[in-house]
């Protein structure tokens, strides 16, 4: 299991095999904020949550490339635990006059997970049960948007630098 987290925190490893999922990833985001089909996605433009799911490795992935960091209550830092996911949420705000004219769309991005003893205890996480953590990860080159959150164009701008295209099959880059 170790060997296969040593893999991404090799940056060339990580443009190899995480490349295509991030691609996936802005797409999906691009889809949802213009509204356009974008081929090669099974989402729609209308959905309201599009889940993604993997493997640690691919949290692992993802944290190198937009160099993630988190701090959860019972974990270590940067461990993606089973179960542990980050949700990367599509945020809008209008421009100043508030007309709708322009809207601009940032992301914040949060890791999730269950603690130590509700993992343990295979405690509910519905109703009254203490909720899971949920803490704010910025993406640091880009958190210049309202509370530390990425403008959606500057994460466009990160995504096409830092990910190799050459390794994306399943959705055009040049059109994103």
């Amino acid at each position: 299991h170790q060997e296969g987290l040593d893999v991404t925190e090799d940056y060339i490893a990580t443009q190899a095999f995480g490349s295509d999922m991030l691609a996936q990833l802005l797409a999906t985001i691009e889809q949802l904020a213009t509204g356009k089909t974008v081929q090669g996605l099974l989402s729609k433009p209308t959905d309201k949550l599009v889940y993604y799911a993997g493997h640690d490795i691919n949290i692992y992935f993802l944290r190198n490339f937009l160099r993630l960091n988190w701090l959860t209550k019972s974990y270590n830092m940067n461990q993606a635990m089973p179960g542990g996911m980050l949700t990367f949420d599509l945020m809008t705000e209008d421009d100043n006059d508030n007309d709708g004219s322009s809207v601009q769309y940032y992301l914040r991005v949060s890791f999730v997970s269950q603690s130590y003893f509700q993992q343990r205890t295979a405690a509910p996480l519905t109703g009254a049960a203490p909720q899971p953590d949920s803490v704010f990860v910025t993406i640091p080159e880009c958190a210049t948007g309202p509370q530390g959150t990425c403008p959606l164009e500057d994460f466009r701008a990160l995504v096409l630098k830092a990910i190799r295209s050459e390794c994306v099959s399943t959705v055009p880059v040049g059109s994103l």
